[in-house]
Order: structure tokens, then C-alpha cells, then sequence
């Protein structure tokens, strides 16, 4: 139908045209003649869809994102590209058409920016840049640094007016919460040193604008914009080339490395921990249930199933890079003032910034120490470096009592990949042996207490229990705590986590862990009393907006650090660093400033080019599949096996 209406169409203006034109007729004795006309028609039709395109994006700025590559996509153009290619493959077509606007328009398409900030971005070659401009599928690498340059210009002057960069995506009135982290770049030099060493910052705030109809959802990275007139300015900084400099850290000079804490001297409930007995026995009951049915999903997949769907998720905007050592005084005086400028510009009272232990301990002197100017400025412990750590001192304790023989015993890693689970390095794989291990050893606690098999017992009276009995039944317990923090995260539940923190304290200190020991109770004192000191922010955290929700499948939510290290430091770390690139001061400021651009348009590739893919079933967890299912089994009974083989 699709092609009898083309050629309906076509047929329909070549006899028009050729009346009005007195031309021969379509029809014609020459075969050569029929097909030439043909082809002149359907150019004809085809070039006036590239017209309506032209007039669309002329003057107008660019959205570099999957979404706007679609959109910009002439309808007639899709469906002849699909009938000469004879492929619906969407990604393919739509680079196709980019090609032909990017030559025919001479327009920037999402494709052709996209691609020249990649390279250049992931590669650091300025000849790769040139050579795949000569052939049509990027800009050019003099427009790249023009759309670099005026970005950054662009920034410059918002700083100006502002006092500090803020993303013109936020939206005023809703809840805005940032992260800071480091970044480090291991770029490998003669010494060892000049190493690039910067500052992250995410900004992320509760929308479901970003929610399409059908429920799957588009990037929830807010793209990058080339602004629609893009001049080749020099880049001129009155700071030293860094945005962040205009801030004035005069105040800081008041810092004190001894400052005495400024706590209020109520003493904070203690928690029963009544929520943490239901998750355990949650945990439990799967286990169970896996003992019946191997069918039975993993343990996030099984939780999964029992939550609702996310009506809220999280929009993550990108800061540009500090070019500073994260945990400087100065340096985190100045994420302060940024986070606590962007809230008032939202109109936002409280400013709550999430960093790891080492930046923490830095940002509680600094705001003891400037209490007038911080006073309304909260900083949190993010819940992945605290659930890391704490896996790690679990490592640190188990290491030398046998856990590492029965990881390396039951063939499921080797000795050097046994050693790195105890720092949890490799987290997710840290993980998963650590659930694997939990469901194990209750399996073995579940057979003994039904007398089901005279395997290792493992009895709960305090008088029959051996040393083994209580090095595992201990084990139980610890995990046990590290699954209900991840339980609080994936469902934004602000009570379960507080109870988990509680709970994880003793571990700190037992695992000799005394900066996490120290600080963490600091943290959690402070955050039992925010019902009191800020409910605007308890009430933000009750409902949820302390994680980050970047999906609408259930119990899929991070902590705002891990959201961090998913998004921007992963987008923008490159093997290179700032090798390659000049170390003029422009060119180094240019770098800076533009490297969270690099990593929204790297983002974006990933859809673009079909790496990333939507959510096509949006009620599952991602782990409900056959393969992840068969694994974890796997995984449980060799550790079984190993266990029995030592009876």
C-alpha cells in the first residue's frame, strides 16, 4: 500500500508539472527517458522535505540527544530510505538522513556534533576529527572548537551574572539535592606525576518529564545544547581560567582542622531496628523460596516483584569540572557555596550536598568553622562509599578466618580475584559473592534446623553454638544489614536507611575502621535530628528524593554518589586525561569547562548508536532473566558444595 500511494503521488505531479510546462509526457518511447523523469520527480519531492528541514533548524539551537535526532527526521525521507535500503533498522536510517541534511543543508545535525566530540573527547586526535569531517560524518574540527569556545563563554558569563553556573534545566520550585566527588585520571607519564586530578558535581531533581507515553524512558542525563549562533571567540577568564574561582574563599581562612563540633547536645533516639527484623526475614523467605524452586528470581528481581512502579524519577544535570583536589579546604568551601547558590536561586532554604568520607570530614570543619555562612547548608555521607566501606571491613575480618579458602575452594575465583573482594573493589562482583555466600550458609541453617541432612549445624541457642557456629551465624547477620541498605536505597525508604547506619556502627568499630567509626555517627546525628532543624529536607527524604531513580523499574533506585560515578565521572574519564591536549592556559580552562558537555553528548552517543537500551519491559527488574537466574544458582551451589566437602 505504502509504495502504490509513492508512486500514486509521483505520477499524480510529473502530469501536473508536465501540462503546465507543455514537457512531454511522463510516458515516453525511451526507457532511459521514464526512469530519468522518475528520478527528477522524486528528487524534486525529496529536496523540498529537506527544505522544511533547513527552515526548522536555521537559527535555532541544537539539542544534541537521540530524542532531537528523531525528531528532525523528514517523514517522506524515512520511508525511502527504508524501501532503498530495504531495513527498518532505526539507528542506521537515522544516521543516513543526518548525512544527507548534514550535505545537502549544510546544517549541524545531532549525529554530525555528537560524533566530532566523541572522538575527540575518547581518542584526543585532532586527525581523526579531520578525516571523518572530509568524509561527511561530523563537523568540522574548527566548528568543534567554536561550539567548545562559545559554550564555554557561555558559561562564563552565566557565572558572572549568577555568582556560580546554573543549568537552565532545573526547574524552579521542585526539590534539587547535588553529589561531589573526585576524578582522577590515570594518564601515564615519565614520573608518574602531573596527574589530572579534578572535582565532579551533579545536580538531581525529582520530574517525570522525561517519562514517554508508552512508560519507556528517554536519556535522564539532561542533554547538551549548541547555542543557535556559535562565534570563534577567545576564551578570556579574569579567575585563571576557572569558573569557580570567582567565588571568594576569603571566609575560609577561618578554617580550623580542630574545630570543636557544632552538634546540638540532645541525645538521639536509639532505633529498634524493627524494620531491619522485617527486611531480614524478607531475605529469608527468599531463600526459602529458592530452596523450593531454583525458577525462583534472584534476590533484587524477587523484590522487585513486590514493589511499585516509580511515578517519580530523577533529572541529572552536570556541573562543570573543578580543576581542584577534592578534599582542599577551598576546594570544598566552594562546592558548598555552589550547592547553597543554586538552592536559593530554586528558592530552596536547605542546600544538601552528598559526598564521600574524605570530602565529609573536610566539609564539617569547614561549616563548624563558618557556621554564619553555612548554617542552612546540609552534607550527607553518600550511601554506596558507606556501603563499600562496609563491605570492606566485613572483608577485613573474614579475610584470614577461612572466608577467602572456601571463595577460592569452590572454584569461583582465583586467589589475587579472592583477595580483591575484601577491599570491594570490584563492588558488584563483591556483591553478588557476598548474597551468593548469605544464601548458601541459610540453606545449610534451614537443612539442619528441619534435620533434613547431617550437614554443618548451625544452632541458634547461645549454649549449643561452637566457634564455627558463631563465625557464620555472625556472617548471616552482617549481610543480613548491607542487604537491608540496599533495600532502603532501591525504595527510597529514609527510616529503613537511618537503621541501617545505626546498625553498620559497630562493624566500624570492631573492624578497626575509625574515620567511618567517627564520622558516621556525626552523620547520624544530624540526620535524626532533621525533622527538627530542617523538615522541608525531612520531608523531602520521607519521600524518597534522598536516592536517585533513573528507571522505572522497581526497586532500581542508587544513592546519589553511585549515581554520580554511573553518570558523569564514567562519561567523562578518558584513558588520556589532558595528554594531547595543549596546556596553554585557554585551551586547558576550554578543557574544564567543557568536559561535562563531552560526557552529556557521550551520553547521548550510547542511545544514538544503540548501546543503550530503553526499557522494554518497565515493570521487571533488569536481573529477571534466565541467565542472571542460572548464575546465581551456580554460584550458591558450588559454595554449597565446598561447604559439605569439608565436613
Amino acid at each position: 500500500t505504502r509504495t502504490q500511494n509513492n508512486q500514486s503521488t509521483c505520477s499524480s505531479a510529473t502530469l501536473m508539472e508536465s501540462k503546465a510546462n507543455s514537457d512531454p509526457p511522463l510516458h515516453t518511447s525511451d526507457p532511459n527517458d521514464y526512469e530519468n523523469n522518475i528520478i527528477t520527480e522524486a528528487a524534486e519531492i525529496l529536496k523540498q522535505e529537506l527544505d522544511d528541514v533547513k527552515s526548522k533548524l536555521c537559527n535555532s539551537e541544537l539539542e544534541v540527544s537521540w530524542k532531537a535526532a528523531q525528531d528532525i527526521l523528514p517523514p517522506k525521507l524515512t520511508k525511502f530510505f527504508c524501501k532503498l535500503t530495504g531495513r527498518h533498522h532505526e539507528v542506521l536510517i537515522a544516521s543516513l538522513l543526518q548525512d544527507l541534511i548534514y550535505a545537502t543543508c549544510d546544517l549541524r545535525t545531532p549525529k554530525h556534533v555528537a560524533l566530532a566530540v566523541e572522538v575527540r573527547h575518547v581518542t584526543g586526535s585532532k586527525e581523526l576529527v579531520v578525516t571523518l569531517s572530509k568524509l561527511g560524518h561530523c563537523i568540522s574540527y574548527s566548528d568543534l572548537l567554536r561550539i567548545e569556545t562559545t559554550s564555554a563563554n557561555t558559561m562564563i558569563q552565566a557565572a558572572r551574572l549568577l555568582g556560580t553556573y546554573i543549568p537552565p534545566s532545573l526547574a524552579e520550585g521542585k526539590f534539587v539535592y547535588g553529589a561531589a566527588d573526585n576524578i582522577d585520571f590515570s594518564e601515564c607519564t615519565p614520573d608518574g606525576k602531573s596527574t589530572t586530578h579534578g572535582t565532579n558535581m551533579i545536580l538531581c531533581q525529582p520530574s517525570s518529564s522525561c517519562v514517554s507515553s508508552t512508560g519507556n524512558l528517554t536519556n535522564r542525563i539532561v542533554p547538551f545544547v549548541v547555542p543557535p549562533t556559535v562565534a570563534y571567540e577567545t576564551l578570556t577568564l579574569e579567575h585563571g581560567g576557572d569558573i569557580y574561582s570567582m567565588i571568594d574563599t576569603t571566609i575560609c581562612e577561618s578554617y580550623d582542622e580542630r574545630v570543636e563540633p557544632k552538634l546540638s547536645h540532645a541525645p538521639a533516639s536509639h532505633s529498634d531496628f524493627y524494620l531491619l527484623a522485617e527486611i531480614s526475614s524478607e531475605s529469608q523467605l527468599w531463600v526459602k523460596a529458592r530452596q523450593q524452586n531454583t525458577d525462583t528470581p534472584t534476590w533484587s528481581a524477587y523484590n522487585a516483584s513486590k514493589c511499585v512502579i516509580p511515578d517519580v524519577l530523577t533529572n541529572i544535570s552536570y556541573l562543570p569540572m573543578m580543576d581542584a583536589v577534592s578534599t582542599d579546604p577551598k576546594t570544598v568551601f566552594r562546592c558548598m557555596m555552589v550547592m547553597q547558590k543554586i538552592s536559593a536561586h530554586m528558592n530552596q532554604k536547605f542546600s544538601v550536598l552528598f559526598v564521600d568520607q574524605a570530602i565529609y570530614q573536610v566539609a564539617q570543619k569547614v561549616k563548624w568553622s563558618c557556621m554564619g555562612e553555612f548554617g542552612d547548608t546540609i552534607v550527607m555521607m553518600g550511601g554506596f562509599h558507606v556501603g563499600m566501606n562496609y563491605l570492606s571491613a566485613i572483608g577485613t575480618m573474614y579475610a584470614e578466618l577461612g572466608w577467602i579458602d572456601v571463595v577460592v575452594d569452590c572454584g569461583l575465583f582465583s586467589q589475587s580475584a579472592a583477595r580483591q573482594l575484601t577491599d570491594a573493589k570490584p563492588y558488584i562482583r563483591c556483591v553478588e559473592a557476598h548474597r551468593s555466600f548469605y544464601e548458601a550458609i541459610s540453606l545449610l541453617l534451614n537443612e539442619s534446623s528441619d534435620q533434613q541432612s547431617p550437614c554443618m549445624s548451625f544452632p541458634r541457642s547461645a549454649s549449643e553454638q561452637s566457634s564455627t557456629s558463631q563465625y557464620w551465624l555472625m556472617y548471616l547477620d552482617l549481610i543480613d544489614i548491607f542487604l537491608s541498605l540496599q533495600f532502603a536505597e532501591r525504595t527510597g525508604n529514609w527510616k529503613l536507611y537511618l537503621e541501617v547506619l545505626e546498625a553498620m556502627m559497630p562493624v566500624f568499630f570492631a573492624a578497626n575502621r575509625y574515620r567511618y567509626s567517627k564520622w558516621l555517627a556525626v552523620h547520624i546525628h544530624e540526620m535524626k535530628e532533621l525533622v527538627g532543624t530542617a523538615p522541608e529536607v525531612y520531608n523531602e527524604f520521607m519521600a524518597g528524593n534522598f536516592v536517585v531513580r533513573r528507571t522505572k523499574r522497581p526497586f532500581s533506585s542508587v544513592s546519589t554518589d553511585m549515581a554520580l560515578e554511573q553518570t558523569l565521572n564514567r562519561d567523562v574519564k578518558t584513558t588520556g586525561g589532558l595528554i594531547g591536549k595543549s596546556n596553554r592556559g585557554n585551551a586547558r580552562s576550554r578543557w574544564y569547562l567543557t568536559a561535562h558537555m563531552k560526557a552529556q553528548v557521550s551520553s547521548e552517543m550510547s542511545l544514538m548508536t544503540g548501546q543503550a537500551q530503553h526499557d522494554e519491559h518497565p515493570s521487571t527488574h533488569h536481573s529477571d532473566n534466565k541467565a542472571d537466574r542460572e548464575r546465581s544458582v551456580s554460584w550458591t551451589s558450588s559454595i554449597l558444595k565446598s561447604f559439605k566437602s569439608r565436613e
